[in-house]
């Protein structure tokens, strides 16, 4: 298989230097720290260069946790990005300055994502504009977290007042025992949607889409890897069926064909780029 369109998306490691309420794990920091598995940035090199044998250039969508926590982390990129294209999801908690100076810029890009409860909302807009201005960044997202939703236009206003664009992203949890997205009001919906971003050419949604049974290219052209180096078909599969295999593993190898997807609903809008055909509305 030699394919432009494979991708993975990297969940690097687990721990972060903030501790956000709404984040799938607050609370479990430490619980899942222990996961974690960390290497040299040359080991990390040696298996994204097996990669790029066996597939050519693939494009890797990185979080964490917070990737820049990762120890070498932009040694790795520097040399990394030269072979492979990167996007980073990042809280900017980091020297942008240096990182800037570094790696390359034609398959580096940075998504940050803002966090009014930790990040300084002077110093986050001031690092978004260096980024931008270095050609690295490509959007700025922000949560919809039911508390935060009704101060979101005066971010907005903010932000655009520099020149910056903040699109939002469904919440995806349980807020005072509401089962979101799906628990959206009306009028938290029209303030939601219009500012909504897009994942594979497809907004992020506001309600919870239904893929269970649909055939799906998770696993074959795309895979999510965990911080031990598991690869699982996609973000809303688990278990012990979900796992194509290791990419520490020299002889991993992506599935060979599509599968029928077996998550009741898929909460990281990958359908968008994996379903064999859209589902209705």
């Amino acid at each position: 298989m030699n394919n432009n369109e494979i991708s993975f998306n990297w969940d690097i490691h687990r721990a972060c230097n903030y501790n956000c309420p709404y984040c799938w794990f607050h609370g479990k920091w430490d619980e899942i720290k222990s996961g974690n598995v960390y290497h040299s940035a040359g080991e990390l090199l040696r298996v994204w260069d097996n990669i790029y044998k066996k597939y050519g250039p693939v494009s890797v969508s990185i979080t964490g946790g917070e990737p820049f926590l990762y120890p070498e982390f932009v040694a790795f990129i520097e040399q990394a990005s030269q072979q492979h294209k990167f996007q980073i999801i990042t809280n900017l908690s980091f020297d942008i300055c240096g990182f800037a100076k570094r790696v390359n810029n034609n398959n580096v890009r940075v998504n940050p994502s803002f966090h009014p409860l930790s990040a300084d909302v002077n110093e986050f807009i001031g690092k978004a504009l260096f980024l931008k201005s270095a050609g690295l960044m490509d959007c700025i997202t922000f949560l919809a977290w039911p508390p935060l939703i009704k101060k979101y236009q005066a971010y907005l206003d903010l932000f655009q007042k520099q020149g910056l664009f903040l699109t939002m992203q469904a919440f995806y949890g349980d807020f005072n025992g509401v089962r979101y997205p799906e628990g959206y009001t009306k009028e938290e919906k029209n303030i939601i949607f219009p500012q909504l971003g897009s994942r594979g050419g497809e907004k992020y949604r506001t309600d919870a889409l239904r893929t269970m049974g649909r055939l799906c290219n998770a696993g074959k052209t795309y895979g999510v890897i965990q911080p031990d180096g598991k690869v699982q078909r996609c973000g809303g599969i688990n278990g012990v069926e979900s796992i194509v295999g290791n990419i520490f593993d020299p002889q991993f190898r992506l599935s060979d064909g599509p599968k029928s997807c077996s998550s009741e609903i898929c909460p990281c809008n990958e359908w968008a780029f994996l379903l064999e055909s859209k589902p209705a509305e």
